[in-house]
This record gives C-alpha cells, sequence and structure tokens, in this order.
C-alpha cells in the first residue's frame, strides 16, 4: 500500500493516494483493515469515529487524492488463518510500490479448488 503513515491524534492516519482515490471510504476501510470485523468498522464509520480531513463522514464519501483519513484504535480478529498455507519461499522477479511480480512454481494454487479450503 502505498499510503502514508503515522502516529497522531488518532491512532492511524492514512494520506489518500492517486491510486486509492475515487473509492468509497466503508470499501477502502474493508480492503485496508482486513483483520478488523466488518461490524467494527461499519460502527465506527457510523459514529463519526473516522475522519476525513478532520471531520465526520459518512461511509458512502468518495475519497479524493490528499484526503487524510483518522482511524482510532481498531480490534484485530485473532486466529486470521487466511496466509497459512502460503509458502514464504515465493520468487519474487520485481517489486515496486505499485506491482508486485512473482515466478509462481508449478502446482501452487492461485484459486481454490474443490479439494482446497478457502
Amino acid at each position: 500500500m502505498s499510503s502514508v503513515l503515522w502516529e497522531g491524534a488518532y491512532e492511524l492516519m492514512e494520506v489518500i493516494t492517486k491510486n486509492e482515490a475515487n473509492q468509497r471510504l466503508d470499501r477502502f476501510m474493508r480492503k485496508r483493515f482486513v483483520s478488523t470485523p466488518l461490524g467494527e468498522i461499519y460502527k465506527l464509520i457510523r459514529l463519526g469515529k473516522v475522519k476525513v480531513n478532520g471531520k465526520k463522514v459518512k461511509g458512502n464519501y468518495r475519497l479524493k487524492e490528499g484526503d487524510k483519513i483518522e482511524v482510532p484504535e481498531l480490534k484485530v480478529e485473532e486466529g486470521n488463518d487466511l496466509f497459512l498455507n502460503v509458502p514464504t519461499n515465493i520468487d519474487v522477479v520485481y517489486e515496486d510500490e505499485n506491482i508486485l511480480v512473482v515466478n509462481k512454481p508449478a502446482g501452487l494454487l492461485v484459486h481454490p479448488d474443490k479439494n482446497e479450503k478457502t
């Protein structure tokens, strides 16, 4: 993620980049904080605890480049084993702030099949 992070009055502040702009706040939050229960994310937005440029906004607010999102401390679900079976020895061919290219070995699934649990 290319956002700038720093500590502040809230636990976390993010500056929206060009690539992150024009998406709804609630969808951005869901993508950015995958270990936080959705109910917690929506509750924080609904209660006005998530602020954009220092102001309370609704979940359907469209983010703009340069918007500053302030997020209080979030609850994290324990035991998230989503990446448990991912091999750690993946050959990274190229990486920058926007793209990651890997050399995928034969037999490594990229989508679950009927034998693989999601």
